[in-house]
């Protein structure tokens, strides 16, 4: 059996100070997540198994009635109340779609300024990894920069 190692952060953690307050507000956080997860395993033990069953046949209920409604819809049209913001209806969303081809070919003009050439990342890994130039180079240059951000990470 292959045995996990945690993760080191030391690398990439911002103020990685190993505060004894920050140590107690993890602490607190992890007994509270617990104490959730006690309750409700206890509210799912205690509740009987014949409530389960009206709850889950409800659910199939609605499932089955969402179904219909999108069928209906879809055969005799929609229906939208103002009033009291019921609405049974599909809708059509339209998005643009832009193409650098025809763009070249019919507005050349245009090209320079719309137009973005972009690198093809796993290539010039490839590259980088035969040792044809190194990821410094790249940097120096200004080919490769970063660019920070923050997460949290509390598991």
């Amino acid at each position: 059996m292959v045995e996990k190692k945690n993760t080191n952060y030391e690398a990439s953690a911002v103020n990685l100070t190993d505060s004894p307050v920050t140590i107690d507000a993890y602490t607190q956080y992890r007994n509270a997540v617990e104490s959730l997860s006690k309750a409700s395993r206890a509210i799912d033990d205690a509740v009987p198994v014949e409530l389960i069953k009206i709850r889950d046949a409800a659910s199939t209920w609605v499932d089955d009635c969402f179904k219909n409604v999108k069928a209906t819809i879809e055969k005799y049209g929609g229906f939208q109340n103002l009033q009291d913001g019921h609405y049974a209806l599909q809708q059509r969303r339209v998005s643009k779609e832009y193409h650098a081809g025809v763009l070249e070919v019919e507005y050349p003009q245009l090209t320079s300024d719309v137009l973005v050439t972009a690198i093809n990342v796993p290539a010039l890994e490839a590259i980088i990894k035969r040792g044809a130039v190194t990821e410094e180079e790249l940097k120096k240059t200004g080919v490769i920069t970063t660019k920070e951000s923050l997460a949290f990470i509390i598991k």
